[in-house]
């Protein structure tokens, strides 16, 4: 059985019993998406067909079996918007959940959190850099375009063998600029260092 695992799409209509036919037609639309194997109906109102007769409930539970293993975000995402558009047709609102569903908003979040965490880190290496250490402006903006650039390949790469960020990667650029300053710094010091002890320098 498809449905002895747990990967699949959950989708929760609270109102069965004036919203039937609008229903009806959704699965029978979601049934015919190519990427679809199976869909299963449980509880709702008598008059939605082939759902397990329970007079005293009014809501409906479908679960949508995709033929791709939910680790696949791309092909989740599509398959998502495509059941939200079916639904969106027939006027429907109903709860969207699942291992699909899920990975897809926490990878949304993950990039969401990742981007903020990263401009705040800048910033804080920025004000450590020239407020506090009070390095000049050309050394500063030269680190922080040195730790960028290596950021920018580093998740590049990342994307292109991993696929995605999870909650482990997602902290790849806040460690790469904490790391990587420290190079910048030593790098920086060293190369006023040896201006400094230059003959015209030590006069």
């Amino acid at each position: 059985d498809n449905f002895s695992q747990m990967d699949s799409l959950l989708i929760y209509f609270p109102d069965t019993k004036t919203k039937a036919e609008q229903i009806e037609e959704a699965i029978r639309h979601i049934r015919t998406l190519p990427e679809i194997t199976s869909v299963r109906q449980f509880g709702g109102h008598s008059g939605i067909g082939n759902i397990l007769f329970m007079p005293s409930i009014s809501y409906a539970l479908v679960f949508v079996k995709p033929s791709f293993p939910p680790t696949n975000l791309g092909q989740s995402r599509q398959l998502g918007d495509q059941i939200k558009r079916i639904l969106n047709q027939q006027n429907l609102e109903p709860r969207i959940t699942g291992s699909y569903q899920v990975l897809v908003e926490s990878s949304d979040s993950i990039a969401q959190d990742m981007s903020a965490t990263s401009i705040i880190t800048l910033i804080g290496l920025f004000i450590l850099l020239f407020v506090i250490m009070r390095m000049g402006i050309g050394p500063v903006l030269a680190a922080m375009l040195s730790l960028t650039i290596g950021m920018g390949f580093t998740l590049a790469i990342t994307r292109y063998t991993l696929g995605q960020l999870n909650l482990l990667t997602a902290a790849l650029p806040a460690v790469i600029l904490g790391l990587g300053i420290d190079f910048s710094l030593h790098i920086i010091y060293a190369f006023r260092e040896q201006i400094l002890k230059a003959p015209e320098n030590a006069a």
